[in-house]
């Protein structure tokens, strides 16, 4: 039997129809219809065309049920189709990689459309989706999203002009225009952070060459850097930044938590003989350990630390997809009036009124000349302040910058 484009479309509609058109089918669809590989046309259309056949006749014999064995039933069938797939990849091309790329590119955009909705009143709000996100996850984990000020070393702030001992420079006054975090007329403490510092060049580190590009130094001029220190160091910071880790690695440290997890429980079943001699005499013995675990006095608590390591994943999951769909560079030729900063000044004062006093989030401005950068922003500037003996003056002649003595003339 040969198959067609049309076969094919014809048999991912009918995998869209029977899951009701959820989620994760159309964007498994958009994977499918994006597979490149044009050999994998008749083994694709096979495969769609015997899980269609047994999705329809569970379907069908679902009418009388709830929306809850509905769901049962597609989650089910999902995980069928991807292990299809996932069996016969060198033969139709990568489609569960392809589908990972579409479900991330797709979920940016919906945060994305969710973020350019903050400054009206629409369901389509950001902080109405993020405010659940809050509750449901960072509440229930802070160690994993939250961190307190007193842990965050080499702060670093930069001003343009030569400052020699004037510390109170490189103190913020109210903003004469919109920053991103702030509209003006506020007072954020806007600082350069790495936990480790490493020089960009022979005479600037790299949390200073941040704090340049924020400022988008232009070539012939001079620049003075200071250092911070936290005041309340207990004071809480909310971190968005999460350019340093994967979404692969994100996927395979929970793929390795549950492995880990499924040894140590099938090697304490396997310890006791009689669990072995039950296994040994069932013909099906996933229902024999299905049974000995429901009986175990420690199987609630491994399905809770299941759960929470879950939730965990989703968090982090959700938090780099923000990372990646909201924080873009803006360039003020094309947005003049900084509209793209109002979503950002209803997030920071959603975040004040949770009792955060900061914000690190990733250098857009380092993103655009290939280098990576973090930034923290305090909404009190009080919270930290200039370390005595710490400024630096530098001239940018456009590929360098020169450290400038202070003559004492």
């Amino acid at each position: 039997m040969n198959f067609t484009d049309f076969d094919l479309i014809l048999e991912l509609n009918k995998m869209e129809q029977y899951s009701r058109e959820e989620y994760k089918f159309t964007i498994l669809k958009k994977a499918i219809i994006n597979n490149k590989e044009q050999i994998s046309v008749h083994n694709t259309t096979l495969i769609l065309s015997k899980i269609n056949n047994l999705f329809e006749i569970l379907v069908d014999s679902l009418d009388e049920f709830s929306d809850r064995d509905f769901k049962f039933v597609t989650d089910e069938m999902f995980e069928h189709y991807f292990s299809q797939f996932k069996k016969y990849k060198l033969r139709i091309g990568n489609i569960p990689e392809l589908f990972d790329k579409e479900y991330k590119e797709d979920f940016q955009k919906k945060v994305l459309l969710h973020w350019e909705n903050e400054d009206k009143d629409s369901e389509k709000s950001f902080i109405k989706v993020f405010d659940d996100f809050h509750r449901n996850c960072v509440e229930k984990h802070p160690k994993l999203f939250i961190k307190e000020l007193g842990q965050l070393r080499n702060l670093y702030r930069a001003q343009r002009g030569r400052w020699f001992n004037n510390y109170e420079r490189m103190v913020p006054i109210p903003a004469r225009n919109d920053n991103r975090w702030n509209p003006k007329g506020y007072d954020f403490l806007y600082l350069g952070y790495e936990n480790n510092i490493k020089m960009y060049d022979k005479n600037v580190n790299s949390i200073e060459k941040t704090c340049f590009e924020e400022l988008r130094l232009q070539s012939g001029e001079d620049v003075t850097t200071c250092k911070f220190s936290p005041v309340n160091k207990k004071l809480k910071i909310i971190d968005f930044c999460y350019e340093d880790i994967s979404f692969e690695d994100i996927e395979n440290n929970i793929e390795q938590l549950m492995d880990d997890i499924t040894q140590e429980k099938a090697k304490e079943i396997l310890k006791d003989p009689a669990n072995i001699s039950k296994i040994k005499r069932s013909e099906f013995s996933g229902t024999i350990i299905e049974r000995i675990l429901s009986k175990d006095k420690g199987w609630k608590e491994v399905k809770s630390r299941i759960r929470t390591e879950s939730e965990m994943y989703l968090g982090r999951t959700l938090m780099k997809n923000i990372d990646e769909a909201v924080f873009l560079p803006i360039d003020e030729k094309e947005d003049p009036e900084l509209n793209a900063y109002k979503p950002f000044h209803l997030l920071s004062k959603y975040l004040m009124d949770k009792g955060y006093g900061g914000i690190l989030f990733r250098s857009t401005r380092m993103n655009l000349i290939g280098k990576k950068g973090k930034n923290l922003v305090l909404f009190n500037k009080e919270d930290a302040t200039y370390v005595e003996g710490s400024i630096k003056v530098y001239h940018y002649d456009g590929k360098q910058y020169h450290t400038i003595q202070h003559s004492l003339k």
